[in-house]
């Protein structure tokens, strides 16, 4: 028996029925249902399970040595995005044509947050940094540095104008920053 560890999930659709955006992909026998999709650390994937039957319908392969662990989706469902913590990237992965995009970054990416439009994803770096992401290009728009400290989470107010940012380990203390100019 193989031993994997499984560290993100995210659910598409309603259970037991179809919903726009969780068509499956062909070979899953053609169930419509409710997908959740699980980064595989070890595997270097991402398995959509079926969540009617609870089979494993597909394998996204990510790429050798990424270790994906946390995902988050956009509101829409149409994206993936996972925090690859043996590489230093945030893949991202198109849920329709299964397309792999790694973004890459110089160091590991801790934590991520969604913006509620879906329009951008953050991601708190061990370098101190929190990088901004267009989930409309896949590319860094900006950065915001966090002076001494590791953002540990980063949670996005509903409006989407402000990032508020937990950094315990130096001095266990929650931010709040601007989203647009940090």
């Amino acid at each position: 028996m193989r031993r994997v560890l499984l560290l993100g999930a995210v659910f598409l659709g309603a259970c037991g029925g179809s919903a726009k955006g969780t068509t499956a992909p062909s070979g899953d026998g053609g169930s419509t249902g409710a997908k959740a999709y699980v980064t595989v650390y070890g595997l270097d994937e991402i398995a959509v399970i079926d969540t009617a039957s609870r089979a494993v319908v597909d394998h996204i392969a990510l790429g050798s040595g990424r270790g994906p662990a946390i995902l988050l989706k956009t509101p829409d469902g149409s994206k993936l995005y996972a925090a690859d913590w043996k590489d230093n990237t945030l893949t991202s992965v198109n849920v329709a044509t299964r397309a792999v995009t790694p973004i890459q970054f110089g160091s590991r990416p801790w934590v991520e947050a969604m913006s509620p439009k879906g329009d951008f994803v953050y991601a708190g770096l061990n370098t101190m940094e929190i990088a901004v992401i267009s989930t409309a290009t896949d590319t860094v728009t900006q950065m915001i540095d966090m002076g001494s400290q590791i953002p540990e989470s980063i949670v996005v107010s509903p409006d989407g104008a402000t990032l508020y940012v937990a950094m315990g380990l130096v001095s266990g203390t929650v931010a709040a920053f601007s989203a647009s100019t940090g």
